[in-house]
């Protein structure tokens, strides 16, 4: 599911797109897809969380799609 959402992502055209998420398996499919990730610190409690310390890492306003498995 994550290799669909982010190729999806991929074929809006950003200059970027970056995975933030808590979930080791994630990070590892999405690096092992030549994708971007990134795992946040464990305090972020929520995606919103999760994007907010992403673009701040990035240092720039992000666009926020976010989905959940659960």
């Amino acid at each position: 599911m994550i290799w669909y959402v982010w190729s999806k992502a991929c074929r809006e055209d950003p200059s970027r797109v970056v995975v933030a998420t808590d979930d080791a398996r994630i990070v590892s499919v999405v690096r092992g897809s030549a994708g971007e990730a990134s795992q946040p610190r464990p305090e972020c409690a929520s995606g919103t969380d999760r994007v907010a310390e992403a673009a701040r890492a990035m240092a720039r306003d992000p666009d926020n799609l976010q989905g959940t498995s659960r």
